[in-house]
């Protein structure tokens, strides 16, 4: 089935792809923010990116439900992260993670400088993000309808 091309949020996911912020979409369930990453990850590949410069987890996802925990979580990232090259991290239903905040806001500002352009995108049903905005107030927005 031809996934439905969402060109308005695809273009938020473009203009902030290697900016040094964390990309947040939120919205109502089933409104297309898993097929959005899809999309998004689909033209990263068709761009040279490899697949190992991608580390995508759905929460909703039973495979992924040890990694609801925080440090387990953050542990699987960060030994997923290749030095020296942009590497790309989709986190979906990311509120089924308790203190996911401290994962992403560890992603964003405490890694060394060798896993510098790590791009973080993030999404969730509910509007769980507040909990972001205190990191280096870096966090863009976008609001699937």
């Amino acid at each position: 089935m031809p996934l439905i091309q969402r060109e308005k949020y695809l273009e938020f996911l473009r203009r902030h792809k290697d900016q040094d912020v964390i990309k947040v979409v939120s919205g109502v369930r089933r409104c297309g923010k898993s097929t959005l990453f899809e999309l998004f990850k689909q033209e990263l590949l068709a761009s040279g990116v490899k697949a190992n410069q991608i580390i995508s987890i759905n929460f909703e996802d039973l495979e992924y439900e040890p990694l609801q925990e925080y440090h387990a979580l953050h542990e699987y990232i960060v030994e997923r992260l290749i030095p020296d090259i942009p590497m790309y991290v989709f986190l979906d239903e990311v509120q089924h993670v308790v203190q996911f905040e401290k994962v992403v806001g560890s992603l964003f500002v405490k890694l060394p400088p060798t896993f510098s352009n790590c791009t973080t995108c993030c999404t969730s049903s509910k509007n769980t993000y507040i909990g972001i905005s205190g990191i280096n107030r870096s966090t863009m927005y976008s609001w699937m309808v």
